[in-house]
């Protein structure tokens, strides 16, 4: 197909001086409205102030102009403006949603909920404007294909050429400032680096970038002829990697994927550029068989097993979902590979269909991959608007799940994450943490429901200082100090004499003096003495636990002896805290000693870079 027959960049030799001057106005003002946003929220104006008037003031400001840049020829145009009505009605829609699920409750983690709702609704844009453009040229909603395909590739290179044109501008400018800078002259850095300065020049930067990609359909006809030439050449060899990988698991099995805990994100990766590199080459199925019989084969028979991957990936899925539950970020990635499974099992029954029909296959290439791609955009389409709606709300789905282990006693009310059930699941995730005071496994368990007191008294998810903040209460009673501090397993109660040294401050307590710290005491013989050190635990870090390591002196006086810090991936936090109540620590001595000369202590190195191996083994041979 050559690109300037398209109805797409047909369209682009109708846009008049007035259309190009309200593109890059209009990338202008989205600009100074996002700056806007950032003011008003830095001098708590009402709007801004909260985070439900950001989410709907960010949505309408990134989401309708982008609309309306992308798809505007005639500003007269009544469909246009439609189609700006339509978008916005869906954007108010989604909006609320969102709205809704990250308000209402104190400390949410807004990033949990607002990526992937904001990739989310980007993706049905992306996927809707095509579908708008086409009704706009021809006046019709049932588009052809032909322009279906010249339009997404033509949106898509011109959002990619618009980020090119962006970063360079930002280069010269970068530049532009340094040189001045060499000469003393800081006027240009300083106003380069100034918050209005850059949400408005990069507005009209994308504006101009956004216009320029419009207007150059030359470029973007030898940019995408470049593309689909190298999606040509990658296409079969992507094809035989999966038919090599596949042939290879009768003797690998499969719990050397499980293994990896990975398996489901690689494999959607693959499938998403098989997809798209079978969509460059196919383009829109006009040209023909583009590969000799033996590699057209190799392509075909990836697209019978692509499904295969779908499979496993989902039963990948299913095995985490069975030992965890489900959560929102599982139902997403459940989600999405319910998607690629159906472009997969669509593009393998058009290879079958196609050698059912017509053995020697005629002209026609995979003619059912047209009609796959437009049955399986709508679907993406709908999965949007369904999944950020009460219909089939992933926080509700998680928040049921998790709660049902705990009641029908899959899981103990130790081994329950009620972190992220608090934090990452919106409004339903707070009041669910909420309603556990009353479940018998926490309102009977004193430490278990200090400890869910804690979670829900913390303003953030991550802390680096106590619960309360700057507010937090601190403790000044040694009875209120010995019944906040939790005893790991075999660890007797404290003595006084050690809790007045905290108080006192005489001994480090990090942030164990403040109301619900969430601090684990653990006995252990450290240094092989015979008398044990205490490990004061500060375990309400999320990701990392610190402790505090006190001695008691011959003359039975409590010093500071030293510290010890562990960091963890997200989630594995739970299960350490959970050894740690049991008092699971253990004592790695050394063996090999400091050794000190002159005064300066090193620590002796060992391991593979000392080994004879590595100095090229015995000299004998």
């Amino acid at each position: 197909m050559v690109f300037e027959n398209d109805g797409a960049a047909a369209a682009e030799d109708s846009v008049s001086r007035g259309v190009k001057v309200f593109i890059v106005l209009l990338a202008l003002l989205q600009g100074g409205l996002l700056y806007l946003a950032r003011a008003g929220g830095a001098y708590g104006w009402s709007l801004f102030a909260e985070i439900g008037g950001r989410v709907g003031w960010y949505t309408a400001v990134l989401a309708l102009p982008a609309v309306m840049m992308l798809t505007v020829t005639r500003l007269d145009d009544g469909r246009f403006w439609q189609h700006v009505g339509m978008a916005a009605v869906f954007c108010a829609l989604v909006a609320g949603w969102a709205i809704w699920s990250v308000t209402g409750a104190p400390g949410i983690t807004e990033q949990a909920v607002l990526w992937p709702f904001g990739m989310a609704v980007s993706i049905a844009l992306f996927v809707a404007l095509p579908y708008l453009q086409a009704r706009q040229g021809s006046g019709r909603w049932q588009a052809a294909y032909t322009d279906l395909f010249a339009y997404a590739w033509q949106n898509a290179l011109t959002l990619a050429l618009t980020g090119v044109f962006v970063g360079l501008c930002w280069l010269v400018l970068w530049l532009w400032a340094s040189l001045f800078r060499l000469t003393g002259i800081s006027y240009f850095s300083d106003l380069f680096s100034a918050e209005p300065f850059v949400y408005m020049a990069t507005g009209f930067m994308a504006g101009l970038g956004i216009l320029i990609a419009r207007l150059q359909r030359r470029v973007l006809a030898v940019t995408r002829q470049i593309l689909f030439a190298i999606c040509l050449g990658l296409l079969p060899l992507l094809a035989a990697v999966m038919i090599g990988f596949l042939s290879t698991l009768p003797f690998t099995g499969l719990d050397v994927l499980w293994d990896t805990r990975s398996a489901a994100a690689t494999l959607a990766a693959l499938m998403v550029f098989f997809i798209v590199f079978l969509n460059a080459v196919f383009q829109d199925g006009e040209q023909g068989r583009p590969y000799p019989l033996l590699l057209r084969g190799v392509v075909e028979v990836a697209c019978i097993v692509l499904p295969i991957f779908a499979l496993i990936a989902l039963y990948a899925l299913w095995l985490r979902i069975g030992q965890y539950g489900w959560s929102a970020p599982r139902l997403y990635a459940v989600l999405i590979m319910a998607v690629l499974f159906g472009y997969a099992l669509g593009y393998a029954l058009s290879v079958v269909r196609r050698y059912v029909r017509n053995r020697r296959g005629g002209q026609a290439w995979l003619p059912g991959v047209r009609r796959v791609n437009v049955v399986m955009s709508l679907v993406v389409i709908g999965l949007v608007v369904l999944t950020h709606s009460p219909v089939n709300d992933p926080y509700r789905a998680a928040v049921a799940s998790q709660t049902k282990r705990l009641d029908d006693g899959r899981i103990n009310a130790g081994q329950m994450d009620i972190k992220t059930l608090r934090f990452d699941n919106g409004r339903r995730g707070y009041r669910a943490v909420q309603a556990l005071r009353d479940v018998p496994a926490f309102a009977e368990d004193r430490h278990r429901l200090a400890d869910l007191d804690r979670v829900i008294a913390q303003k953030r998810r991550w802390l680096t200082s106590p619960p309360g903040g700057e507010s937090a209460r601190k403790l000044a009673d040694i009875d209120a100090l010995r019944e906040q501090i939790e005893r790991a397993e075999g660890t007797p109660a404290p003595d006084n004499d050690w809790l007045e040294a905290l108080l006192d401050e005489k001994l480090n307590a990090g942030n164990c003096l403040f109301e619900n710290a969430g601090c684990v005491l653990v006995e252990k013989d450290l240094d092989g003495s015979g008398r044990p050190e205490r490990l004061l635990c500060d375990a309400g870090l999320n990701i990392r636990i610190r402790c505090e390591i006190s001695q008691q002196t011959a003359a039975g006086e409590w010093r500071n002896a030293g510290r010890v810090e562990w960091h963890f991936f997200r989630g594995d936090e739970n299960e350490a805290r959970r050894r740690l109540l049991r008092g699971e620590i253990e004592v790695m001595p050394r063996p090999w000693p400091d050794l000190k000369l002159e005064g300066v202590q090193a620590a002796v190195i060992t391991g593979p870079c000392c080994t004879d191996e590595e100095d090229g083994g015995d000299e004998e041979e």
